[in-house]
């Protein structure tokens, strides 16, 4: 009957509630699930506080970004043309995209807003799920994040007395 509701529940669960079942333990097994899902919780809690103060270092990063490109820069500008001479490519760069923003804002904010709302479409699409699981698990730092994560749900699901005898 769990079975009939996969996106409610995963894999692991419906799996460990079979082994349960054929053993005759499923009392223990769904305590031990109840203790893993409590666990899981605290641990992605704990994960969202540890990202908080880098995505506050990304806020502000882009703050200070927005303002660098439409407050100093077109002053700056004024003053390289007072100047005269040949700028570097790296200065007409900025120039050139402190311009863009400064005329097309309201466009490049409706873009990065579609951008934003057609990656969380397509992160519904089994496709895309697939292509991404597949890249993490080529990708050096993420695959060892990935398998530790797996290893660590496993061993929280086996019985205290399997650990303990090793």
């Amino acid at each position: 009957a769990l079975a009939e509701h996969p996106h409610i529940f995963s894999p692991l669960f419906l799996s460990a509630i079979r082994a349960g079942e054929a053993a005759g333990k499923l009392d223990d097994i769904l305590i031990r699930l109840v203790r893993f899902d409590d666990q899981q919780e605290e641990l992605e809690s704990r994960l969202r506080g540890a990202l908080a103060y880098p995505l506050l270092l990304l806020v502000l990063g882009l703050g200070c970004l927005a303002f660098f490109i439409w407050g100093i820069v077109p002053r700056m500008r004024t003053l390289f043309d007072t100047l005269g001479g040949r700028l570097p490519w790296p200065t007409r760069f900025l120039i050139g995209c402190s311009e863009f923003l400064s005329h097309y804002w309201g466009w490049t904010l409706a873009g990065l807003v579609a951008l934003v709302l057609l990656a969380r479409v397509l992160r519904r699409l089994p496709v895309v799920v697939d292509a991404l699981e597949q890249l993490a698990s080529v990708l050096p730092v993420l695959k060892d994040i990935r398998q530790a994560g797996y290893i660590t749900r496993f061993t929280r699901l086996l019985p205290g007395d399997i650990i303990a005898t090793g």
